[in-house]
């Protein structure tokens, strides 16, 4: 479906200042329905959270030691994207829209199944943050799930560098790989992440092929378990992730190789 105003223009019949249609397949941010009305929705997904978090615990009380897939799963038919949507919109409901909060716009963010999903999931990620002493994968303000993070929709907080370099991994491994390097749907893998689990980092074999063929398997594993280390402290930096030798070219390579051979021969002529 085409969105109004492509390059920066203004749609004709539109009455809301010349601003683009929303994009279906992407979370609103404040510079399209304003700070207020996704503090009003976070309200909202606050509480969807502790009722999730509850049915977990509580499917967790009645069968034991589950893993995290079983327990999602469990949970899964109650809190699929458009029944997180119709129990959001519920809350909304009973909150009241606040006055500052236009009405075209609460029309518009009660039903963006992105948004209303990432608002829930970014507010699971809160809970298990409090639960858990404000220790998590994205650092020590913010998250980063996975490559994309919830972006405006998870307040104001700005990522420590960590959670960029944790970002970074996630990035590699969906470029390389084609998925996210924690498996499962988003909740999941919030969860997953909020927990400290390390990723599995189990290639695909068309991953790794394309790895292998520049003899570079090793390697890149040991780049995505430097940056995707649950420990923020313990990560690599930046500049480090730059210099790594999996992104070194074949010359760098043969010199590194020229240079240790030159050293071993005159350790063992001394």
């Amino acid at each position: 479906e085409e969105t109004h105003g492509g390059g920066g223009g203004g749609s004709g019949g539109s009455g809301d200042g010349g601003r683009r249609e929303p994009n279906p397949k992407q979370p609103l941010g404040k510079r399209q329905v304003g700070a207020a009305t996704l503090a009003w929705l976070h309200t909202a997904a606050g509480g969807l959270a502790g009722e999730y978090l509850s049915l977990v615990e509580r499917l967790r009380a009645e069968g034991g030691s589950l893993e995290v897939e079983a327990l999602h799963a469990a949970a899964a038919p109650t809190f699929a994207p458009r029944a997180v949507v119709l129990r959001c919109d519920e809350i909304l409901a009973a909150l009241g829209r606040p006055p500052e909060v236009p009405e075209g716009r609460a029309a518009e963010v009660r039903t963006h199944v992105p948004t209303v999903w990432s608002a829930f999931a970014c507010a699971v990620r809160a809970r298990l943050l409090e639960r858990g002493g404000g220790h998590a994968a994205g650092g020590e303000r913010g998250g980063g799930e996975g490559g994309g993070g919830e972006g405006e929709g998870c307040g104001e907080r700005r990522d420590a560098r960590p959670a960029d370099v944790f970002s970074l991994g996630c990035l590699l491994h969906a470029a390389l790989c084609g998925s996210h390097p924690y498996p499962g749907g988003p909740i999941e893998i919030e969860l997953n992440i909020a927990r400290g689990c390390r990723p599995p980092l189990c290639l695909p074999r068309e991953c790794a092929s394309r790895v292998a063929a520049r003899g570079r398997v090793g390697e890149f594993h040991a780049l995505l378990q430097s940056v995707l280390e649950p420990l923020p402290a313990s990560r690599c930096a930046a500049a480090d992730v730059l210099r790594h030798p999996f992104f070194w070219s074949g010359s760098s390579r043969l010199r590194l190789l020229l240079e240790v051979s030159d050293a071993v021969e005159v350790l063992a002529s001394a």
